[in-house]
């Protein structure tokens, strides 16, 4: 095989190579998000459920 085909022939292996990482990093990186955004919304939904609780509770701040 001539040169040239051999070096298109690698060069179509490299490109093909890189377009399966990046889809791969595509992916991981939308779960990761995905996952991030669900751990914060369960730590507001706990926020807002703590400062609910105590919201209830009336403290007394006039001076003495």
């Amino acid at each position: 095989m001539p040169k040239s085909r051999v070096r298109k022939k690698h060069k179509q292996k490299v490109i093909n190579r890189n377009n399966l990482l990046k889809g791969v990093r595509r992916k991981m990186e939308k779960e990761y998000t995905e996952m991030l955004e669900k751990q914060l919304q369960v730590y507001q939904e706990q926020m807002s459920a703590m400062t609910e609780e105590n919201s209830s509770e009336v403290i007394d701040v006039t001076p003495q």
